[in-house]
Order: C-alpha cells, then sequence, then structure tokens
C-alpha cells in the first residue's frame, strides 16, 4: 500500500536533516522497503515537487536523486520527464523562473542553478552506461524531445543529448527497425537544438550534425533488418575480411615519436615489461632498428617539449627519461646486438638524425637561444648514463659527439641498489640525500628510485614511521621528483604499503609521547595527498578496498565541513576537545588533547572545525586575535598537513560567499594567517611549501573569483603572489585553455580540422625526417581532448577520413606511414584507463577509440557494398593494431588493450560532478565556470552550464 504522505514526509526530513549521500542511501533502502510500489516518476515527482518546501533549489537534489538512479529505483527518463513544468504552467505570456531558459545559462551568473547541475548529472549518468534497455532508450528518447522543445538553444542539453548517441546500446537500437514518426520528430528537435547552439558553441552543434547525419533521423524509412544479420557470425564479413590483402607494415618514425609522446605526456606510464611486449610485436626482432628509433624517438620528444615551450618541469623529467630510464631499459637489448651492430652504433645513427637545432654541440650552445642551451647537455648526459651502464666505452664518447664532453661520469660511479638501501639502514640522514639525487642527469636515478620504494614497503611492514617520516618529507619537499619516481615504478607499488599503513596506524605503538604519532601520520598523509593531486588520481586508483579505505574516504570527506546535527557524539565530543585547545590559552595543545584521537579521526574533522571557528568569530563568540593565535597551532610541523583538508575547504567556502555565508571579512584575515604566517621553523616552511603544491592551485581559483567579485579588497592580492610562488602545475592536465582555443578555431572544422592537420604535420615530417627536420609539434593531449569532446566514433571517422585521403581510386593505399601514424594514435595507453594495479581497466562506460574500431568491423560487409575502398582501409586498420598489440597484450585483454585511449562525449568526469555535500556542489561546479568565465575574459562559462 502506497502511502505518499509518508514518502514526502520522508524526503522533507532527508533535506532538513542534510543527509549525506551515504545516509540517505541507506536510510532510503530501509524505508522504500516498506513502501516498494512507489518507483519511477511517481518516486521523482514526490522528491521534486510534492514536498512543503521547493527541493529544486536544495543543492542535496542531485545528490539525493543520482543515489535512485544507482539503485535503480528510477530511470534518466524519470528525472527528465518529472523536471519538466506542468503544461498549465507554461503559459505563452511568461515562464516559470525555474525552467526559464537562463536558469541553464546565465553568462553573468557565476553560481550554477540546481538545474544545470541536474541536466549536468544525467549527462554523466547517461555516458556511464546507465540505459540498459531498449524501453529505457525509447523513454529517455521522448524525454530529451520535451526538453529540446522548451530550451532549444542550451548547450547543456546539446551535452546531454551527444552523451546519449554515443552510447553503445543507443547506437544499436537507433540502428535497428524504429518507426518512422518518433525519429522524425526527434529529427526535427535535433535541427532546431543545431541551429540554436550553433552561435553559442559551435563544437556541441558540429558534433550534434554528425549524429544527425549518421543516423540520418528525418529520411530513415525504417527498413527491417533480416534476422539473420542479428545473430550469429556473419559469414560475409567473414569472407570479406579474408579477401583483404595486406602489404608488408613499415615503422616510421612518426609511430615511434607519438607512442613514446602518449607514454610520458600525462604521467609516465613506461612500465617495462609491456613496453617491451608492444615494441618486440612492432619490430619483429630487429634489436638495431628497435634501439635506434627509441633513441631518436626519445631526443624528438624532448626537442618537441622545447620547442611547445612546455614547463621546465616537464623538460627535466624528460631529461630524465632519456638520461636515467632510457640506458637502464636498454640494458635488456644490449646481449642481443652484436658487432658491427652494437649500442655504440645504434647511437651514432640515431645522432645523425636528431635534431642539431634543439641539441647543438657544446661549441655551438653559446650561439643558442632560448633553451636550447639546456638541451645541449642532453646529448653528454646520455652518453655519459650509457658509459656508466657499461651500453658503450667511456673513450666512445668524444667519438659520438665529435668533441670534449667537458664532463665526467659520476665518483660515486654506477650506484647498487642493494648497497644504497644498506646505506640508508646504517644512516638514515642519507635517505634524504638520495631523495635530492634523484633531480640528478647522472643515469643512477633508477636505482635511487627502486631503494626508496623498497626502503618504504619494508619500513611499512616494519611499522617504523619514523624512518618512513624521513622518506615522505624527503619526497614531498621535491615534488619534481616523483615524476622521475614514476618511471621506474607505478601508482599501484608506491602508494598501495603506504595507504595500507594509513588504514592500519595504531595509537599506542611503543610511542611514549602522541605528537610524534601526529607528526608521522601527517608526514605520510601529505606525501600521499601530493601524488594523488599532482597525478590527478582516481579513488579506485589509491586503493582496492575503497570502502575501507582511510584514503578514499579522506579524500572524499575531509575537505568538507559538516553541520553540528550531522556529527557523532564522538565527533562532538573531538570537535570540542581541540577547539578548546586551540583557542582556550588555559588548555592549549597537549599530549592528553591527542591522546583522545588518532590522527585520521583528526584529519577528518578539520574542515569542521575551521567551520565552527570562524561562524563563532563571526557571531562575536571568539575575538579575532584569539582566532589568528590558535591557528597558528596548526602550522606547526605536526599538525601542519591537516591543512591540505583546511585550505581546501577555505577554497570552496570563497565560491560561496553571500549575504548568507562567512563574509570576507572572517575569511581573509584566517586564510593570511595560514598562508602568510608571522612566524615559522625550517621545519613547518619545508612543509609548508609542500602542501601549498597541492593547494595553489584550486586556491588561487577561488581568489580570484573572490577578487572579481570584491576588486576593492586589498587583502587577496598578497595571497595569490604567495600561491604563485608555490603552485605546481598537475601533471595529468588535458590541456590547456590556450590550446583548446587554438584547435577549436582552426579553419575548416575546429578540433577535427585541427587534427587533421597534426595527422599530415606527422605523415610528412615522417617522410622528411632523415633530412634532421624538427619535429613537429605534437601533445597526445590534442587527441585525447578531441575524444572528450566530439566522441570516439566522431574521432575515429576523422582518422579514416585522413587515411582515405591517401588512397588510390582503385583502393590502393599510397602512403604506409600513414597507416602506422593512425594505428599508434589509436593503441597508445592512457593513464586513467588504467586500474588500481596499473593494468587497463575494465571500468569503461562509453566507447573508446578501439571500441567505435570494433563496431566499425561488425558491420564492415554492409560498408563494403557501398564504399568498398573505406570498408578495406578499416579492416587494414584493425589488423595492424592487432599486429602492433602484439600476442602477449592480446592474451590479457585484446579488445581493452587495443584502446586505453580516454573516450566519450562528456567533457566532465563523474568524479568532477557535485557527489559529496553543498561544498563539494559549490567548490568543484562553480570553481569550473568561475575560472574558466575569467579566462574567456568574462564572457561566460565554457560548458555554458551556468
Amino acid at each position: 500500500m502506497e502511502s505518499p504522505k509518508e514518502i514526502h514526509t520522508f524526503f522533507e526530513a532527508c533535506l532538513r536533516k542534510r543527509l549525506s549521500r551515504e545516509k540517505f542511501r541507506l536510510m532510503f533502502i530501509t524505508f522504500h522497503a516498506k513502501h516498494t510500489s512507489t518507483r519511477g516518476r511517481k518516486l521523482v515527482d514526490a522528491l521534486l515537487h510534492e514536498i512543503s518546501k521547493p527541493a529544486i533549489n536544495d543543492p542535496r537534489l542531485p545528490l539525493y536523486i543520482r543515489e535512485l538512479l544507482a539503485l535503480e529505483i528510477v530511470s534518466v527518463a524519470d528525472v527528465l520527464w518529472s523536471m519538466l513544468p506542468p503544461p498549465l504552467d507554461l503559459s505563452l505570456g511568461e515562464q516559470p523562473n525555474f525552467y526559464d531558459q537562463s536558469m541553464l545559462e546565465v553568462h553573468n551568473v557565476r553560481k550554477p542553478t540546481i538545474a544545470a547541475i541536474m541536466v549536468q548529472m544525467l549527462t554523466s549518468e547517461i555516458a556511464e552506461g546507465s540505459l540498459k534497455t531498449a524501453q529505457e532508450v525509447l523513454a529517455t528518447l521522448k524525454g530529451v524531445v520535451a526538453w529540446i522543445n522548451l530550451f532549444p538553444g542550451s548547450s547543456a542539453l546539446g551535452y546531454l543529448v551527444t552523451a546519449f548517441l554515443s552510447v553503445e546500446i543507443v547506437q544499436r537500437v537507433l540502428g535497428q527497425r524504429i518507426a518512422k514518426g518518433p525519429k522524425k520528430i526527434f529529427g526535427r528537435s535535433l535541427a532546431t537544438l543545431i541551429n540554436q547552439t550553433m552561435q553559442s558553441n559551435i563544437q556541441i552543434a558540429t558534433a550534434l550534425d554528425f549524429w544527425r547525419k549518421q543516423y540520418e533521423f528525418i529520411d530513415d524509412e525504417g527498413i527491417d533488418i533480416p534476422e539473420s544479420e542479428l545473430q550469429g557470425p556473419n559469414l560475409g564479413s567473414l569472407t570479406f575480411q579474408q579477401s583483404v590483402i595486406d602489404t608488408p607494415p613499415v615503422n616510421t618514425r612518426a609511430g615511434a615519436y607519438i607512442y613514446l609522446n602518449a607514454l610520458i605526456h600525462d604521467r609516465p606510464l613506461f612500465e617495462d615489461q609491456r613496453e617491451m611486449n608492444y615494441f618486440g610485436a612492432r619490430y619483429k626482432g630487429d634489436v638495431t632498428t628497435l634501439v635506434i628509433e627509441l633513441i631518436l624517438a626519445s631526443f624528438d620528444v624532448l626537442a618537441n617539449a622545447m620547442y611547445r615551450s612546455e614547463p621546465s618541469e616537464t623538460l627535466t623529467m624528460l631529461r630524465s627519461f632519456l638520461v636515467n630510464k632510457l640506458p637502464s631499459f636498454l640494458l635488456s637489448y644490449s646481449p642481443m646486438l652484436f658487432e658491427p651492430m652494437t649500442v655504440e652504433y645504434c647511437i651514432s645513427q640515431a645522432f645523425l638524425r636528431i635534431d642539431p637545432a634543439a641539441f647543438p654541440s657544446f661549441s655551438q650552445m653559446f650561439d643558442s637561444v632560448g633553451r636550447n642551451g639546456m638541451l645541449s647537455e642532453a646529448r653528454v648526459e646520455f652518453l655519459l648514463a650509457c658509459a656508466l651502464h657499461r651500453l658503450i666505452p667511456e673513450q666512445s664518447i668524444e667519438t659520438l659527439l665529435g668533441e670534449d664532453p667537458m664532463q665526467n661520469l659520476p665518483t660515486g660511479g654506477r650506484y647498487i641498489k642493494d648497497q644504497l638501501m644498506e646505506q640508508c639502514r646504517s644512516n638514515p640522514a642519507r635517505i634524504e640525500e638520495l631523495a635530492r639525487e634523484l633531480e640528478n642527469m647522472e643515469g643512477n636515478a633508477g636505482e635511487i628510485a627502486s631503494a626508496l620504494v623498497e626502503i618504504m614497503h619494508s619500513l611499512c611492514v616494519s611499522k617504523d614511521t619514523m624512518a618512513l617520516k624521513i622518506v615522505c618529507d624527503g619526497l614531498s619537499r621535491r615534488p619534481p621528483t616523483l615524476d622521475v619516481l614514476l618511471l621506474f615504478t607505478s601508482i599501484h607499488e608506491l602508494l598501495n604499503p603506504l595507504c595500507e599503513t594509513l588504514d592500519s596506524w595504531q595509537m599506542h605503538e611503543d610511542q611514549g609521547e602522541h605528537q610524534p604519532v601526529y607528526d608521522e601520520f601527517g608526514s605520510v598523509l601529505l606525501f600521499v595527498s601530493l601524488v594523488q593531486y599532482r597525478f590527478d588520481l582516481r579513488r579506485y586508483e589509491l586503493s582496492a578496498s575503497p570502502s575501507e579505505s582511510f584514503m578514499v574516504q579522506y579524500t572524499a570527506e575531509a575537505a568538507t565541513a559538516k553541520a553540528l546535527e550531522d556529527i557523532s557524539e564522538k565527533e562532538s565530543k573531538l570537535l570540542g576537545a581541540w577547539i578548546r585547545g586551540l583557542f582556550n590559552e588555559n588548555e592549549g595543545i597537549n599530549d592528553e588533547l591527542m591522546a583522545t584521537s588518532s590522527p585520521s579521526d583528526f584529519h577528518m574533522i578539520v574542515a569542521t572545525l575551521l567551520d565552527q571557528s570562524l561562524k563563532a568569530c563571526q557571531a562575536g563568540f571568539l575575538a579575532m586575535s584569539t582566532l589568528k593565535d590558535g591557528l597558528e597551532y596548526l602550522l606547526e610541523p605536526f599538525l601542519l598537513p591537516s591543512l591540505v583538508a583546511g585550505l581546501k575547504w577555505f577554497g570552496q567556502k570563497l565560491w560561496e560567499t553571500t549575504e548568507q555565508s562567512l563574509s570576507l571579512d572572517f575569511i581573509m584575515p584566517a586564510l593570511t594567517t595560514l598562508l602568510k604566517p608571522r612566524s615559522i621553523s625550517a621545519d613547518s616552511s619545508a612543509l609548508h611549501s609542500a602542501l601549498l603544491t597541492i593547494v595553489a592551485k584550486p586556491l588561487e581559483d577561488s581568489l580570484i573569483y573572490a577578487q572579481r567579485r570584491h576588486p576593492q579588497r586589498s587583502d587577496i592580492k598578497p595571497l595569490l603572489e604567495v600561491l604563485s610562488r608555490h603552485g605546481q602545475k598537475q601533471r595529468h592536465k588535458a590541456a590547456a585553455f590556450s590550446e583548446l582555443e587554438s584547435w577549436s578555431n582552426s579553419p575548416g572544422g575546429g578540433l577535427q580540422a585541427a587534427l587533421k592537420s597534426t595527422i599530415q604535420s606527422l605523415i610528412f615530417w615522417d617522410g622528411v625526417a632523415s633530412a634532421h627536420m624538427s619535429p613537429p609539434r605534437y601533445t597526445h593531449r590534442q587527441l585525447t581532448l578531441t575524444i572528450q569532446t566530439l566522441g570516439a566514433k566522431a574521432v575515429l571517422d576523422t582518422l579514416i577520413e585522413e587515411l582515405m585521403t591517401h588512397v588510390t581510386p582503385d583502393g590502393a593505399l599510397t602512403n604506409e606511414a600513414a597507416l602506422e601514424v593512425v594505428a599508434v594514435m589509436i593503441l597508445a595507453p592512457q593513464a586513467h584507463f588504467l586500474d588500481y594495479a596499473g593494468n587497463t581497466s575494465a571500468q569503461k562506460s562509453q566507447l573508446s577509440l578501439g571500441d567505435a574500431l570494433h563496431a566499425e568491423i561488425d558491420s564492415v560487409f554492409e560498408l563494403s557494398k557501398k564504399d568498398h575502398s573505406r570498408a578495406t582501409m578499416i579492416v587494414r586498420l584493425y589488423r595492424r593494431i592487432g599486429a602492433l598489440v602484439g600476442p602477449q597484450m592480446r592474451e590479457a585483454d585484446n579488445a581493452a588493450v587495443m584502446d586505453d585511449s580516454m573516450a566519450g562525449v562528456v567533457t566532465h568526469r563523474a568524479e568532477d560532478l557535485p557527489t559529496e555535500d553543498i561544498d563539494e556542489v559549490l567548490g568543484q561546479v562553480n570553481e569550473q565556470a568561475a575560472v574558466m568565465d575569467f579566462m574567456a575574459g568574462g564572457t561566460g562559462d565554457f560548458m555554458n552550464l551556468t
């Protein structure tokens, strides 16, 4: 028996109590067990429209709706229809406020509406595979048409529709027989949406037009597909594929250049065994060519970074790859080379072809301009490292350079991991020295990295947290060394022991005092947080068991303040004790206080502690001077890592400063105390700089937003200057706004035209590369962004179209290098398609380039009847990728390995959506809107979601 009143009361209570997602889910499961008959749209209507207070304005609404979708109690179509206004509310003279077009796209408003967030959330849900059946697809299709008819110019809806059309099950349903009427209606709505968004968002309009043409939504007559074509193996397709004759493959300089660029443009992904499998499949035993082209590609990638004016940190990491990683990797191949084809011969052949403008000799470097001087040392450093690893004789260095090297082998010789570990056991100070030496370009970084990682593992096992602190602090003080570290280890190997140590941290393990416990815990937490931020790690990359991991919980919740009514009795007591310790001079921070809670408990309440302290100050219960004095306690080394979450909380508060929230008059003095301390110890200063590396960029964006809203304030600029000195760019960031703008404005087709131009330059360069021509400007970020924006199917079509320009009328391929370039672009790995253990992830929910190519192969026989040349090219491309993947990788997961690249049409990932609390809603979505608005000179949010 349905009980509408009880259901309404339940939802009202959830919103009034400000329940988190997790609590709402648990309570709803229990509640719904008694009201199982209420499902679908009735349930969504009860939440959206039929409670006493308009829920549509509540930031928790998308969080609750998302939980209902996850429980599969409601569908996307239910939410779409329930969000629409009743017909009586749509008079010709006016529109309801919530449904007004301006509520979805207001360029002058920084804060996105709940409607915009809901549409964005539904876009992500569709892209992540929430549609399971043909019935759901058709119901959603009808809902989409209704929304387009109401808001025909919404870019937000454009992204939703593009996500909808790119999902595999939607493509299957639309590809089968569907009534002519619905397809015509949808086609007309789609045409309207394209026309309306053409001026505001040319890229999404282009993507939508592609899908409209792809499925011929208006003219399709709903032709029946024979049942035999839908079931079982297609013998015609197999026969056609067997009739395609391949020509011998070629290995190009451009192909090696693309692949290596992909391996290290994002975060270092060079896993030795996997790459040996790939190079083995690529070169098929030709070790001489393999070594020559790998050396050459390493220099090409470094030269490209210089020409693209990449940050100095990127150049340093690429130099370290060339000097520290490559020689150690070549050790595996040196026993396979014999006179006269030695490693020395391979180096000499590679040096004949590297760009002399990028790598001038020592005598030429004084005539160089720009940053070429730094790269002039790269050749010498590489040769010295090869000599250190005994790949070449030391006396050959001068011959290969053609001049005196002006440098010598490191005085300490080649390091041995076991010896380094023994040195650290006998002298812990050696750990700090080795952390510094990771930055050296001497060829020893591999042994240092291996020693440090193994030391961390052994210290985690032995619970020697004092020594573990030394290692973590040494690495945290030098964030760029993390890039070098990942050249020789994986995220899983690096963080797994540390995260498990944080999970099992014991308060009373032979500790006479509790301050050292906090100190050591904080150092490990700071290091893990630094790695997580620098490489944009997802939650599933932090732990194999997310529900049991402290780091996963910390990442999700630590920067969010809880309301007092939402905290447990234990948290309440802990919060009160720490507030008294910080602000009551008669109590202070003492061992007794720290004994009341574990470090993990303390770090989880820091945001709430700051929130309540500033509210007390605003209410007059706490003097500003007392607040500042208390906050200075947090700058002590043993508490300072707590500011990772604390400063993130400040950043979120800056986005939501309104008349009803904490004002800048209270936030800014507190923030100044923490960012520009009056006095700070040397130990604290080093840690302070490390944590600012993590929070500088998001906090800087928040302050810029506040500065634009309050230009009269003079206390914001000094903090921006502090952050600009400490900020470090994340290694993962996809594309700078300037890059995006440049690619999007390419004449003749925006992103697709830019991608074609890049492919053309790579193919042309490969044809003349022996003439010392500089490598073309290339970054794998361009392919990643284009896939995210236009979808894998559209990008694959672009790649194939470019291939077809090299095909003669009779179907012959005139340039094998073109096939190689496109094949390598498709199969090159991407960081965020690797799972917790570093393997190819099965978590994909959208079409990738590999998936799109599989779909093309499935329908290649039908295509061959219409376009024989294109069908032949698809078969050849598919085979070429399969050959490059190699048998070892195919056995693991042929379909997934074929394309690790990021895919999809939605530029916002699920992790980027508001998933936890109102602070996260405003702190993530609002931040994107305002920062992009600022970068665009105040012209509005890039995605038009505000």
